[in-house]
């Protein structure tokens, strides 16, 4: 598997597995190599494409070495990926919204 593939994967393997041993993992890992990240309240960003390809194979072997994640074939990021595809892999629930919340949310749009 090409460094190209690996980044997918790990794109993959963190998108789908909100996991907080998975993240503390890879964060501690970016975090003692002194590779750039951004982190907020909502976790951490981390940008796969400007990462060197030593550190994307580390990345994936530890991350693969945890046994409870298995790299998916099906599903996985593509700049060709379809329309179809892409919600296919949505994972977020709809949710009705009050008046109230469309309000807000019209106000906000107008700003």
């Amino acid at each position: 598997m090409n460094c190209e593939e690996k980044r997918n994967s790990i794109f993959n393997l963190l998108f789908r597995n909100k996991d907080d041993k998975l993240n503390d993992i890879v964060l501690y890992y970016i975090q003692s190599n002194d590779i750039s990240y951004s982190e907020n309240k909502n976790g951490f960003f981390l940008n796969l494409s400007t990462i060197e390809d030593i550190h994307i194979n580390n990345l994936y072997d530890m991350i693969l070495s945890l046994k409870e994640y298995e790299v998916p074939e099906s599903l996985s990021y593509s700049s060709d990926s379809s329309e179809e595809e892409i919600v296919e892999a949505n994972i977020y629930e709809e949710k009705e919204l009050t008046d109230t919340e469309i309000e807000l949310l019209n106000y906000t749009k107008m700003i």
